[in-house]
């Protein structure tokens, strides 16, 4: 029997089972059952020592947690977790993540590292930044949310993350294009599909009063044609 006390007094107790060996499992676990934050600002001390999360937890144990508030990180810092998050380096994200840095950091330029990640096709790195806490549906200084960078260039993979996750499908950037207009303007049938599955709003027209459906076509992308439905239309532009 694990049993966790909250600084407030409260006992949280978890029975083990074969998905509760590390710390790190612990805190995961206390996040899911327990509302308690990301294991990212958990701190598990066992008699004053704090367990690193890869340490491997027994049967009985009495732990104490501790919660640490996030960090106010200035632009510079944004820029650093900016910089390991669009070159998909995990284990530096990680780092910084344990340091209480804010996922959803933005720099002065209005760049967001999930946004980032997520263009950049880092699949572990958006994951990281999801369980952090990160705000998927956060938009960039061009309206851009992580569903539509990840959309417009085909990373099929993180959109089906961010879908199941609950990201808003239909979120619009400052020219009115969603994940479905950029996906189908790129040609991306299986991200397309993938929307479309999940009921994204195929008749929404961006600023110049385009479809989903009226992009693909401009663009010849057939296979996108025999996924949407035939009711955009729209004079020229595509705000894309």
């Amino acid at each position: 029997m694990v049993r966790v006390w909250t600084l407030a007094g409260e006992e949280l107790i978890l029975s083990p089972d074969e998905t509760l060996t590390t710390v790190r499992c612990l805190k995961r676990c206390l996040h899911a059952r327990h509302g308690c934050p990301p294991r990212f600002r958990q701190r598990l001390l066992l008699q004053g020592t704090c367990l690193q999360d890869n340490h491997m937890l027994e049967s009985q144990l009495d732990l104490q947690l501790v919660v640490l508030p996030l960090c106010e990180n200035s632009f510079s810092e944004a820029e650093v977790l900016l910089d390991a998050a669009g070159n998909g380096y995990v284990t530096d994200v990680e780092a910084l993540l344990q340091l209480e840095w804010d996922p959803d950091l933005i720099t002065r330029s209005g760049q967001r590292p999930l946004v980032k990640a997520a263009r950049q096709g880092h699949l572990d790195v958006v994951h990281l930044l999801l369980e952090a806490g990160a705000d998927k549906d956060l938009a960039q200084n061009d309206g851009s949310t992580a569903l539509l960078a990840a959309s417009r260039h085909g990373r099929t993979e993180i959109v089906r993350v961010l879908v199941e996750s609950g990201a808003d499908l239909d979120s619009m950037n400052i020219f009115g294009a969603t994940a479905l207009m950029a996906s189908a303007y790129n040609g991306h049938f299986d991200v397309v599909q993938l929307l479309v599955d999940a009921g994204a709003n195929q008749e929404l027209a961006n600023a110049n009063g385009t479809t989903a459906l009226t992009l693909a076509a401009r663009r010849g992308h057939v296979r996108v044609l025999r996924i949407l439905k035939p009711e955009g239309k729209g004079p020229q532009g595509s705000g894309v």
